[in-house]
């Protein structure tokens, strides 16, 4: 039987798990607001918000959410929302998402000096798709930093509008190398789109997993776009907690079940 002071003990240390857990594994969404155009001439509605509206086609923008990211090994951060086009559709590589870091705040009409990771939407099986370093015009492609080609999964078309297109980029430091995640979807919301992909342990010499950090989160919409009007829906960001965190919650539950046994025994 567990005389009492062990059963303080246990109730204490469970106390200070549960505090550890609560700032190691919630981890809520950062909202990514703040957006200019960053290269082309249009300007944006709602641009405080992460809801930001923009209208024409050629056009790449920014938002940030405050302060830089820099992640431990197994910690990653996700670029999530929705995109939602008036008239039109959304197919290859026309639609780009990306994490980057860069000037800040970030400034209209200036598209230059960012560096980093992003992906484009795929609607066929020949278009070009691919985790792409950006540096230092962040959506240009070069071969020379080109991760791979054709990585997302080929959907069954172009994302039409008027159907909301949630969209997810993700990229896990694996040492000093990335772990990369992208998808397109708009099943949620009635529509049959979907393109997702992932490549793991990529080692990119420019871009060191263990050094780099992100302040920034774009979207780039090509001149094959119409020019309608497009909006970003809940534009966020997240640090999503390094595996390690997991064996706090093992702990937690051990913790839970010697309490129990505890209080069984007394009673």
């Amino acid at each position: 039987m567990l005389n009492l002071p062990v059963m303080f003990r246990i109730k204490r240390m469970w106390g200070a798990m549960c505090i550890l857990t609560l700032f190691t594994t919630c981890v809520p969404a950062e909202p990514v607001t703040d957006w200019v155009v960053t290269n082309g001439s249009k300007n944006a509605l709602n641009a405080n918000s992460s809801n930001p509206i923009f209208t024409g086609s050629n056009i790449s923008v920014m938002g940030n959410w405050g302060y830089p990211v820099a992640l431990n090994d197994g910690e990653a951060i996700s670029f999530t929302g929705s995109l939602l086009l008036t008239q039109g559709a959304f197919y290859d590589v026309q639609v780009r998402i990306g994490l980057f870091n860069g000037p800040q705040p970030a400034r209209t009409g200036v598209g230059s000096g960012y560096e980093g990771i992003f992906t484009a939407i795929k609607s066929n099986a020949n278009s070009r798709n691919a985790f792409t370093v950006g540096k230092p015009d962040p959506f240009a492609y070069d071969a020379s930093l080109d991760i791979g080609k054709n990585i997302l999964s080929t959907p069954l078309g172009p994302a039409p509008a008027k159907i909301p297109l949630d969209f997810e980029l993700k990229l896990t430091r694996n040492g000093s190398n990335w772990d990369f995640f992208a998808s397109f979807d708009n099943r949620a919301h009635g529509g049959d789109f979907f393109s997702s992909g992932e490549r793991n342990g990529v080692r990119i010499a420019q871009f060191d997993a263990s050094v780099e950090s992100f302040n920034s989160a774009g979207v780039l919409f090509g001149s094959g776009l119409p020019d309608a009007q497009v909006q970003i829906i809940n534009a966020n960001i997240a640090r999503i907690p390094e595996p390690q965190h997991l064996s706090v919650i093992a702990g937690l539950a051990v913790l839970a079940g010697l309490a129990s046994r505890s209080r069984r025994l007394v009673s």
